[in-house]
Order: structure tokens, then sequence, then C-alpha cells
């Protein structure tokens, strides 16, 4: 079960252009605090059917990651939204936390949003 929100995510695009891909810019305070960036129109590499889509690899500054590699899990509003940041080599979890569902489409089709 994912905690209640532990961290405040603020996405803002580099590019005014909705039907563009952009980058956005996640920073993440609270509990945990990190700052990464992910473009908004993203391949997939997994998608959690009824759940969400996963990134897997992002290479960014995750403090706690063993190799400033995580896996990104962003939920969808069915099971409370939100996004879980997973070091995949330390077999721990950094972040997990409900909110709002932070993209749009079908998973392989999804777009990431500013929320």
């Amino acid at each position: 079960m994912k905690k209640p929100i532990i961290a405040a995510a603020l996405a803002t695009a580099a590019s005014a252009a909705p039907a563009d891909a952009a980058l956005l810019q996640f920073t993440l305070t609270g509990d945990y605090s990190a700052s990464f960036q992910i473009d908004s129109d993203p391949t997939p590499d997994d998608f959690l059917s009824g759940t969400g889509l996963a990134l897997y690899d992002d290479e960014d500054n995750f403090p706690g990651a063993v190799f400033d590699l995580t896996d990104l899990f962003f939920y969808n509003s069915a099971v409370g939204g939100g996004l879980e940041i997973y070091d995949y080599y330390a077999n721990t979890t950094l972040l997990l936390t409900d909110g709002a569902q932070l993209y749009t489409g079908p998973g392989v089709g999804a777009y990431l949003s500013a929320g």
C-alpha cells in the first residue's frame, strides 16, 4: 500500500506546445528530495495493466540510489496515482507516494503531464 503524500512534485515543461514532446523538470521536496528530467513523450519500458507505466534505469541525481539509476513507476488514478522511485540495484524503494496521475493516454502512447 502506498503511503500518503510525503513529497510535493512540481513538473514544468520547457515547451509551451502541448502536442509536442517537451522536457519536463520534476522537483520533489519533503521527506525525500530529488530533481530529475523526463521527456513528456517517453517510451515506457513496461505497461502495468490497470496500474500504470514504468521507465527503467532513468539516469539522474537520485539521493540514496547506488548508481544514480532508478526505475520510475507512474501510477494511474485507479490505484491512487502518484509515483514510485525504486533502486533496482539496491532493491529498495526511495519514494512511494499517492497523488495526481502524472500521465495521460494508454500505456504505450502515454504522455507525462505537468500535474
